[in-house]
């Protein structure tokens, strides 16, 4: 979505992804971005994404509640996370 700076209105939507993206998590130890992603068919994940965008790996949250969505993340460094490749 496009919003305009000064009045903070919203302009239009700029894209549409499928899937839906909702919460970011920054890991500053790897430069890479943490993103809640939800699919159409009701699939939940964690995307691992590169600066330039590429997603690295995921972790599949399951299928049990389409409803659910990963709106908030936070990076808390400790030990590895377990990502699919």
């Amino acid at each position: 979505m496009v919003f305009d700076p000064q009045t903070g209105l919203l302009k239009g939507v700029l894209c549409r992804t499928v899937p839906l993206t909702f919460g970011l998590a920054y890991d500053s130890e790897k430069d890479d971005l943490l993103v809640g992603l939800n699919y159409a068919t009701g699939g939940n994940s964690i995307g691992r994404f590169s600066p330039d965008g590429r997603m690295k790996s995921q972790i599949d949250l399951g299928r049990e509640n389409g409803a659910f969505q990963p709106w908030g993340l936070e990076f808390v460094p400790g030990p590895p996370l377990k990502f699919s490749k």
